[in-house]
Order: C-alpha cells, then structure tokens, then sequence
C-alpha cells in the first residue's frame, strides 16, 4: 500500500469504493471498527485483505489521521494535515473531501521578516517556505557600536542607521503596493524596534498577523516553517474571515447558491465559477446523501477545472451543507484552482 495523490483518485473508474478515515493513536481498535461499518462480502473481501498493512501504517504515523481508500483492484492511503473524525464511506467514487479540505486549510501565506540588517520576504505553503525578496541593508561595524546612537524611543535607545530607516520605511511601502492584492495572510515579525518601524509604514488591507516578536535572521527554511507550523490555527481563521466577507458579497450581488440539485444543474451548464464547502469537523452532522451529494460536486468541479474553497465550521450558515458561486462576479478572487 503506497501514498496517493488527489489526481491518482480523480482518474480511477466507478467500482465499489471504500474510504475509510482513522486516526493513528486508535489503530488498536480498527478491527472493531471495520466490523461495526462494514455491510457486505465485497467489502469484508477488501477489508480484511489491508487490515494489517492499515493497522501498520497507523501506528507509524503518530498523532495523524490517515485516509485509505480500497477498492478490490486499488489500494493507497494519504496522510491528513489535521485532526478528522473516523469515517468509515462507500460509493462508486472515493471520498477525496478530506484531501481537498486539507489541501485548502493551507492557505498561502506570506511572512516578512525585518532584522537589522536586512528584509526577507517569504511566501508559504503546506510543503514549505519560498524565500521571493531579499533586500539588505548595510551592516554596522563593531566601532560604530560604541558611540553612535541613531535611533531612540522613550524606552529604549539602539543603534539604527538612519539609511537603514528610510529603506525600511521605503520598503514598507513597496511592499505595501505588491501584497496589496493578494489578500494572503502576511505575517510580519523581527527584530522589535526595527520591525515596529516597517509596521508604522506597512498598509495592507488583507489578513495581517503582527504580534510575534522573533527575528529569522540566522534561520534556514525548513527551521522557519517548523516554528510557523504551530501558528497554523491562526492563518486558517484570517483566511476564513476573509473568505466570509467574501460570501457575504456573493450574496448582496446575488451570486450565491445554497441548492445543491441547482448548484449541479448550473454547473453542468457552466455557470458555476466555484463551490464553498464546509470542514468535515461536524461530518457527524451531515447525512450520508449530503456527504455523497459533495463529494460528487467535487469530482465535477475539478475535473473541469473549477475552483473549490473550504470554510471553516463554525463561520458557516446553519443548515446549508454547500454554496455556489455563479459565474460573473468581477475581480481577482486569488483561489486556488485543484488541478491536479
């Protein structure tokens, strides 16, 4: 039993379908579960030829949920970037919901760090950090040190060349105008007195998170985006609140769908530009017909190159299990297109 990937699963053909979710740390207790869901010979035949191979996979991934999908002819699994309830799924396609929810609970975002002695910019992802901008500034001798005092505030006195000031507030600006449109999450951090001065002269209409007081100057990538990994929660929630607005405007300029027989309807027509679904937080909450209904909106949409975007649970409308967009609406949106 290999990985999959999102594509492997969009090109197999209609058959007997098994999707299974679980979580590693109840690996132990699989057989039960297996027992308590599945209905028929076919699905025992399937079952019980990975069972082992499933239960060896879970307790190597710690702390993970784990999608497997099965099939008399197909066997793979995909390692989940967050916590989802055990499901147990059959249909004629696999249930690839959870792949796209944790695909798009990444958000792109970008991370500016502001040390002395110079400015980096990143842009991230869920495999990692991109270093885009690199700006330097000119470096302090040991001499100057001792006795030239640039820059003062009440309470602290440092050492801040005023070149080095006027290109931050320069670049603070210049990269006001470039992120201005993406509307991605940044995330701006650094050495304290320095980065509080790029603050005063950063404006960015978009999700901005401002409160960490670390400067990345000596560290790599990897290290970067291992520390940025506990801020996760945060970047979902300033990514979410936008795209609620967002929905918010769809609905005042009447482009918004909330029937999923019209959704798929207008869809076949092509005038459907993208679809919002909820995290599978509450799947408990859901109907089996719901959860099929969707993961058949999915495998349309994506297949004709649509857009999807995820919402978390709990800023979506009551009793609504999926949204339409339909085409027209004017502007960049910057979604991510699931292509492949």
């Amino acid at each position: 039993m290999k990985p999959v990937q999102l594509s492997q699963l969009m090109s197999l053909g209609q058959t007997t379908s098994i999707s299974i979710i679980f979580q590693s740390e109840e690996h132990e207790t699989l057989s039960e579960f297996l027992d308590e869901h599945i209905q028929n010979a076919i699905e025992h035949e399937v079952c019980s030829r990975h069972q082992l191979k499933m239960k060896e996979i879970l307790s190597n991934h710690p702390e993970q949920s784990i999608a497997f999908y099965l099939s008399l002819d197909f066997c793979g699994y995909y390692i989940l970037n967050d916590y989802f309830r055990s499901l147990y799924f059959v249909d004629e396609k696999f249930f690839i919901r959870p792949i796209v929810e944790s695909l798009l609970l990444n958000p792109e975002f970008f991370l500016i760090n502001v040390s002395l002695y110079d400015i980096k910019v990143y842009r991230g992802e869920r495999e990692g950090l991109d270093l885009t901008h690199h700006f330097e500034f000119e470096k302090i001798s040991q001499e100057s040190l001792k006795f030239k005092a640039r820059f003062f505030t009440p309470e602290f006195m440092g050492v801040i060349p005023f070149k080095t000031m006027l290109a931050v507030k320069e670049l603070a600006h210049k990269l006001s105008e470039q992120l201005g449109y993406s509307q991605f999450p940044v995330i701006v951090t650094g050495l304290e007195e320095i980065r509080n001065l790029f603050l005063q002269n950063f404006s960015y209409s978009g999700p901005l998170i401002d409160h960490l007081h670390e400067d990345f100057y000596e560290k790599s990538s990897l290290e970067i985006h291992a520390i940025l990994s506990d801020l996760r929660h945060l970047l979902v929630d300033k990514y979410s609140t936008v795209l609620k607005e967002r929905v918010k405007t769809y609905q005042r300029n009447q482009k918004l769908l909330t029937k999923k027989h019209e959704i798929l309807d207008l869809m076949k027509a092509n005038q459907v530009s993208q679809i919002i679904i909820p995290t599978l937080k509450r799947t408990s909450e859901e109907s089996r017909e719901d959860l099929s209904d969707i993961n058949d909106l999915l495998f349309y949409l994506i297949k004709t190159e649509g857009k999807v975007e995820v919402l978390s649970h709990h800023f979506f409308p009551r009793n609504i299990t999926v949204m339409g967009v339909k085409r027209g609406l004017s502007g960049n949106l910057s979604l991510l297109k699931l292509s492949s």
